[in-house]
């Protein structure tokens, strides 16, 4: 572990892995499947997988897991590998603006839950996560400046699902981003809404994020 003096790092700690092989470093290539599309499906994925690990009867997680309920997962794809993989965020929800618990699950036949996080006591950033409808509203017809272009946001140009990759504005996975592919698919201005509701015209990411 090393803490990092100066730059968007600054007081952070980051854990750095080294290989005595970079060349045997490589993207692990793509489930050569159908996206599961049945939300049920990937929803019951998350909820067997919780108690089949044993995860959700153990604390701080089993006060919180009988409390809440799997509403329907997000699908993300994930704009770092090619071609793109998909992935699903379940939240559970427990009222209606508490999120304590989030699963990634695989969005793929032969995938299963892959990540969790949890707030048992309180909730997640998913208790004031933008849906895509809340999106359109805050932001369709809205200018916005990319790179020294002056660009309008319309719900024409929203892609299909949430995208990831890693970058400084987002290190997770739990964090994902609708874009807005202005002038249509394939269009190199895009502007990203991170899922708790900022805007970014250009992400950072790379050697040096």
């Amino acid at each position: 572990m090393t803490k990092v003096p100066e730059g968007i790092w600054q007081g952070k700690f980051l854990a750095i892995c080294s290989t005595d092989s970079p060349e045997e470093i490589r993207t692990p290539p793509p489930f050569d499947e159908t996206v599961v599309t049945d939300l049920d499906v990937i929803k019951r994925r998350a909820v067997e997988a919780l108690d089949k690990s044993g995860q959700s009867q153990r604390n701080p997680w089993a006060s919180t897991t009988g409390q809440t309920r799997a509403e329907d997962p997000l699908l993300v794809e994930r704009e770092d590998v090619d071609p793109p993989g998909f992935y699903y965020i379940v939240p559970f929800y427990r009222g209606a603006a508490e999120a304590p618990i989030l699963a990634t699950v695989d969005a793929y036949e032969a995938g299963g839950l892959t990540n969790t996080i949890a707030s048992p006591e309180g909730t997640t950033h998913f208790g004031n996560a933008l849906y895509r409808e809340a999106v359109i509203q805050r932001f369709g017809g809205q200018e916005v400046e990319v790179g020294g272009t002056l660009v309008r946001l319309e719900e024409k140009d929203l892609h299909d699902t949430l995208v990831w990759r890693p970058c400084a504005e987002s290190l997770s996975l739990f964090r994902p981003f609708y874009r807005f592919d202005v002038g249509g698919p394939g269009s190199e201005n895009r502007v990203y809404v991170r899922i708790d509701g900022e805007l970014f015209t250009e992400l950072t990411f790379g050697m040096g994020m």
